[in-house]
Order: structure tokens, then sequence, then C-alpha cells
């Protein structure tokens, strides 16, 4: 549900502008729970962008940092924050949570 959300927010690669293949594509891994559906944890890629920084790290880093993203505080969060109640974002893309 939420992939299909944010691609429909973002209808376009945010590095190259494609408008098919597009995927959600996390900062920090999905496995971060705390971070893991976060509005500033992820960009909109199409699949080659994607493919290209999950074999690229450092490029991507810097990608994102130079797409303003707060990497450092993302970061902080993803390793300490407590781990987002997966109904809860269910609840909210429906519209019927907090």
């Amino acid at each position: 549900m939420m992939s299909k959300h944010v691609r429909e927010l973002q209808p376009y690669c945010e590095r190259c502008g494609a408008t098919t293949a597009l995927q959600w594509a996390h900062i920090f891994s999905r496995k971060y729970r705390s971070v893991r559906w976060s509005k500033d944890n992820y960009k909109i890629l199409d699949a080659r962008c994607h493919a290209y920084f999950t074999h690229h790290p450092a490029e991507w880093e810097q990608w994102c940092r130079d797409e303003g993203v707060d990497w450092d505080g993302l970061r902080v969060r993803a390793l300490n924050d407590p781990p987002q109640d997966p109904l809860d974002i269910i609840h909210w893309l429906k519209g019927d949570g907090p």
C-alpha cells in the first residue's frame, strides 16, 4: 500500500525523470523499522537508477545529501527510535488513523 501511495505522489524518477518501472527506494534499508515507512526515508527511482545506487552506496549517500536529505539525522533515528507499527501506517494510508 505504501509503495503505491508514494509512487502516486511522485510519478517520476527523482534522479533521471523516467516515468516507468518506478520503485520505492529506501534511504536507510527497510530493515530499520523505526524509519521504514517515514516520509523522509525514501526516494522514488526507476529500476535502473535504483539498481545503480544499490551497487554504489557512496554515490547514493552523496546524491541523497545533495537532494537535501538529513542523512545524519535519519541515521540516528534509524538506529535509535522505536519501530513503527505497520498497523498504524495502514490506518494512516486508509485515512482512518492518527
